[in-house]
């Protein structure tokens, strides 16, 4: 072989081989580094490995905690569920009060609704009462009034009483047969007075006593009889002229239902002094045999006869002549024992 052509072979081999030689060392330099590495990696995987262990205890730890917990959380699941279906009887205990509520609230309203009625109804009531009120108080204010008029009539009747008996005056009588009392009104200065027939008929004597108790003796003259009525006209002997007298009044003008008082001296012998006041009302102005009568309801007793009745004004309107019963009396009106003749007044 040409020895030219074995050069070139053989720098090419020369190369070749400086360059495998090169290549070598890179590829035996790599390989160090990369069996260097390998032992990193395996120094790694060797830690992995450790951790990977070390997280496996770990894991199986968490695994235990988590099914304790797991357990526990079942529990208070159960806990859960017990308490949540006590709260569902509860909220069911509950719904039944709410309707009883309901219910009552209904009743409540309804009784709300007749209370409502029953304040109106009350309002109403309360107008009435004061209505009624308000009549009381005019009927109290009346009735005071009234009250006032009647203090005032029996202040009247007091006063009335302590100035008539003066002028009335107690007729003690003896006749043949008995010895009898009656009753008398003064009516003139000198000594007139006006009594019952029937008190001095037949009297031998007449003994006059006035309420301030003086005496005097009596003079009868059957001149000064009524011819058919109980009236006589007596003179007290005396020349006084300053006799208390009454204030002669008018019957005509007294209606039923007045207020009148007689004064007398019933049951003489029994009462003595001073004169009887009684009170009463005009009951009824009737016709009895052709006459007039008072009929009158005040007290009278035997003794009142020839008593005077008067008027609230103090004056006689009347002379007590009869009494049948209790509350049934009667006066002869005072008209009748007039005129007087001249020498009486």
């Amino acid at each position: 072989m040409n020895k030219w052509v074995l050069i070139p072979i053989i720098v090419l081999l020369v190369v070749a081989n400086a360059t495998i030689g090169v290549f070598l060392g890179i590829q035996n330099s790599q390989l160090q580094k990369a069996l260097s590495q390998m032992e990193t990696l395996d120094d790694s995987l060797s830690m992995v490995s450790s951790n990977v262990s070390g997280l496996d205890g770990k894991f199986s730890t968490l695994e235990e905690d988590i099914w304790n917990s797991l357990d526990e959380v079942q529990t208070d699941v159960l806990d859960i569920q017990g308490t949540v279906t006590e709260i569902d009887s509860g909220l069911g205990s509950l719904d039944a009060s709410v309707q009883d509520v309901k219910n009552d609230l209904s009743a409540i309203e309804g009784n709300f609704s007749n209370i409502e009625d029953n304040v109106s109804g009350i309002g109403n009531r309360i107008s009435s009462i004061e209505d009624d009120i308000t009549g009381i108080d005019s009927n109290l204010a009346s009735v005071s009034q009234n009250v006032t008029e009647l203090v005032e009539k029996d202040q009247a009747v007091i006063k009335l009483a302590s100035s008539v008996k003066a002028s009335v005056v107690r007729i003690e009588v003896e006749t043949d047969t008995y010895i009898g009392t009656g009753s008398g009104v003064i009516v003139t200065k000198n000594g007139w007075i006006i009594t019952n027939i029937h008190v001095v008929e037949g009297a031998n004597e007449i003994d006059i006593t006035l309420e301030n108790g003086e005496n005097y003796s009596g003079i009868v003259s059957s001149v000064y009889y009524h011819d058919y009525l109980d009236i006589a006209l007596v003179k007290i002997d005396s020349i006084r002229t300053d006799f208390p007298i009454a204030k002669i009044g008018k019957s005509d003008e007294m209606v039923v239902g007045q207020e009148i008082i007689a004064v007398g001296y019933p049951y003489a012998f029994e009462l003595g002094y001073p004169a009887t006041v009684t009170r009463g009302i005009v009951s009824a102005i009737r016709n009895l045999y052709g006459d007039t009568y008072i009929q009158f309801d005040a007290a009278v007793n035997p003794g009142n006869s020839g008593g005077p009745l008067l008027n609230l004004d103090g004056e006689v309107i009347g002379i007590v002549t009869l009494g049948l019963v209790e509350g049934l009396h009667f006066a002869i009106p005072i008209e009748y024992t007039l005129p007087w003749p001249e020498d009486v007044s």
